[in-house]
Parts: C-alpha cells; structure tokens; sequence
C-alpha cells in the first residue's frame, strides 16, 4: 500500500514540477514563517521551536514540508484556469485585427488618428 502510494507520488513529482511549483510554494511557506517570525518576535519564535524535543521538531518539519506540497499541487491546479480566464480578454479580443498593430506609416500620422481606432475617418485609415 504504502509502495504504490509512493510510486504514484513519483509519477506525479518531476524536476519540472519541482523547479516550477514546489519551489515557489516552498518560498511562500518559508516567508510566511518570516513573516509570524517578525510579527511574533525573534526571540519568542525561537524560544518556541528549541522548546521542542527532537521528535516534536520532526513532525514540524513533516507538517511543513506535506503544507508546501499541497499548496505546490494547488498552484499546479490553477494553471490551467487562470491562463485561460487571462486568453479570454486579450488584446485581440479587443481591437479588431487589422486595427491593432501600429506600423510606422501610422506612427507617422497627425495627432488626430490616434483617438479614432474603431472608427477611423478615411484620411487616417493606411
């Protein structure tokens, strides 16, 4: 039981999902200790994790490490949805395709095109 939940959990954790989830996940878990740390004070944090006996330290540590991977699998999660809710409003989306490339006979142009793009009066279209 034990073997195959662990050869799942190796399928699923590459080098890929190291350096692009796992890392960053591991870096917020670690500022936020920072940031207890300073709200709680240097002295006091450190009081609180060498009052723990070895065994204690272990399972902190665990819980730590079992919290950045989650919070890397969440990242990993999202994805997906969050480039694609970001392709949905895109600049193309926005301006019609001819009309949203600046070339340099339109940088060029008075002053006065520059405001009319959906509309453009025929003096100012290329």
């Amino acid at each position: 039981m034990l073997s195959s939940a662990l050869g799942a959990l190796t399928d699923r954790v590459d080098s890929k999902f190291l350096a692009a989830f796992w890392l960053p996940a591991f870096v917020a878990v670690l500022g936020s200790l920072g940031l207890l740390g300073a709200v709680v004070g240097k002295e006091q944090m450190a009081d609180w994790v060498y009052g723990f006996d070895s065994v204690e330290q272990s399972w902190v540590v665990l819980i730590l490490l079992l919290v950045t991977t989650m919070l890397a699998f969440v990242l990993r999660a999202l994805t997906g949805p969050i480039p694609s809710s970001s392709r949905e409003i895109s600049c193309r989306s926005l301006w019609p395709s001819g009309r949203s490339r600046v070339n340099s006979r339109s940088s060029r142009r008075p002053r006065e095109c520059w405001g009319a793009l959906p509309s453009m009066p025929p003096r100012c279209r290329a």
